[in-house]
């Protein structure tokens, strides 16, 4: 393959190496910056997180599979609201663990989906 002018120019070839050095500085500095973020999140979420363990409500919290079971007596006497915003805790959570943002809330008992919760789609109820 022939090489073009461009290519064989000493000055666009140090050109070229200083805009893959900046880039992959921004990378880097961008990555640290979104690993301090997750570190405050965990912070800020790991109270809420562990009040709904002690409540009762939360039993258990696969993030890998991203599913939240919980007690479905206590489930079902939230209201909308109050689910909607327990879903979005937990979601939150798993994605300051880096495992996504996507959660299905199962039904400790049956096993049963009861809702999911997703940035793109929301929260609805099953």
């Amino acid at each position: 393959m022939r090489q073009s002018s461009r290519d064989r120019d000493p000055e666009y070839q140090a050109r070229r190496a200083e805009q893959r050095a900046e880039s992959e500085r921004r990378y880097q500095e961008n990555d640290a910056r979104r690993a301090q973020q997750r570190k405050e999140a965990l912070k800020r979420l790991e109270p809420d997180i562990r009040m709904l363990e002690r409540n009762g409500l939360l039993r258990k919290l696969d993030l890998s599979l991203g599913q939240a079971y919980v007690e479905p007596v206590m489930w079902h006497a939230l209201s909308i609201d109050a689910k909607q915003g327990v879903a979005g805790t937990l979601a939150a959570y798993r994605d300051a663990k880096g495992e996504g943002s996507r959660l299905a809330i199962m039904d400790w008992r049956s096993g049963k989906k009861l809702a999911s919760y997703s940035p793109s789609r929301g929260f609805s109820v099953e």
